[in-house]
């Protein structure tokens, strides 16, 4: 039972890593033109990178 839980938190939280690397490094593809337009991002990713690597430090912990 907790193998199969394991296992669905790491491809949940690989799947949510993948989505997020796509957006940081091509936004324009998800955005359009906005993406072009996204001039804080710079200031955002730190923030999403400490947030992804908490999750991911607890999911770990937690299994």
């Amino acid at each position: 039972m907790s193998s199969t839980n394991a296992n669905s938190g790491l491809v949940f939280v690989s799947i949510i890593t993948l989505s997020l690397f796509m957006f940081l490094t091509r936004p324009s593809i998800l955005l359009g033109d906005w993406g072009h337009r996204l001039h804080w991002l710079p200031y955002f990713v730190p923030i999403v990178r400490q947030r992804v690597f908490r999750a991911s430090v607890c999911s770990i912990m937690v299994y």
